[in-house]
């Protein structure tokens, strides 16, 4: 199998991946790498993300641990954190499936945060002075019409999922992540830069309401709704995983999202259809 282009992820927290394929996916990962706006490089002995049609067309030693996801087939080396992600795609498969594929071959790297304590988060990520701040809520609570309501000096990054990861100091810091959706539905051309990041200085869960205000919550409650959050997000990939591989990870979930909760503050953000709810935001800081 001819290994053909090579693309660099790096986080916040150290994590490094070199992306590469096989030339049968090549428009795949190009569109793939694109989108996040990874540039092209050659491989530099970081672990290594290995995007294949046919995982057989590799070679695949004992250490490596198969994992089998919705749509994609995962070969772990737990020592080199090496991935063989195995996708079946050579562009005339429906769009749905096509970019589903694309939102679920970032699983190695969650994992791999959710290592150092980080998550994703079902969320927007937007930034005010320097600050990154999130709002969480579910599809139908307001994530992206708040995004295109902030004024010229506030900044969205993204507008459905976030990355968070955690440094050796314990510090967080949040990486905005695509909408997969609009790329599903709406046919985007918009990239993300996903190897931005911000500090994470605010957690504001949403809701609907007929005025603006902000509800401070305690750890307790703020770490459920982490872990609800940060579960849609793993649901979707994990679906078809082992019952002890789900429980173990939805254990790590939930420490990793109580620990969050231990760091940043977190409140409710109640948001009308009219109103300037970023005020409310920036009474807090």
């Amino acid at each position: 199998m001819r290994i053909t282009n090579s693309y660099r992820l790096s986080l916040a927290n150290g994590q490094k991946w070199d992306i590469l394929g096989s030339e049968e996916i090549l428009p795949w990962l190009e569109q793939f790498a694109s989108i996040m706006r990874l540039k092209r490089t050659k491989p530099n002995g970081y672990s290594r993300m290995t995007f294949v049609n046919d995982a057989r067309q590799v070679k695949i030693d004992r250490g490596f641990k198969e994992l089998k996801s919705n749509l994609i087939k995962f070969y772990f080396d737990a020592e080199s954190k090496d991935t063989i992600c195995e996708i079946d795609s050579n562009g005339t498969e429906d769009p749905a499936l096509y970019f589903l594929k694309m939102s679920f071959a970032l699983y190695p790297a969650y994992e791999r945060a959710l290592d150092d304590g980080g998550l994703p988060l079902h969320s927007a990520l937007i930034e005010k002075d320097g600050r990154g701040i999130l709002l969480v809520g579910s599809g139908s609570t307001g994530k992206s019409t708040c995004c295109h309501r902030l004024p010229e000096n506030w900044n969205a990054l993204c507008d459905d999922e976030a990355l968070i990861v955690k440094d050796k100091e314990s510090n967080y810091f949040a990486h905005p992540m695509p909408t997969w959706s609009d790329y599903i539905w709406r046919n985007s051309k918009k990239t993300f830069d996903v190897q931005r990041h911000l500090p994470l200085s605010a957690i504001f869960f949403l809701e609907k309401s007929v005025t603006d205000r902000v509800v401070p919550i305690g750890n307790g409650m703020a770490a459920v709704l982490i872990y609800k959050s940060t579960e849609q997000v793993f649901d979707k990939v994990c679906r078809k995983f082992e019952r002890k591989k789900k429980s173990v990870l939805k254990e790590r979930l939930f420490k990793s999202g109580c620990e969050l909760a231990k760091t940043v503050p977190s409140f409710i953000l109640k948001v009308s259809l009219t109103g300037r709810f970023w005020e409310e935001i920036e009474k807090v800081f």
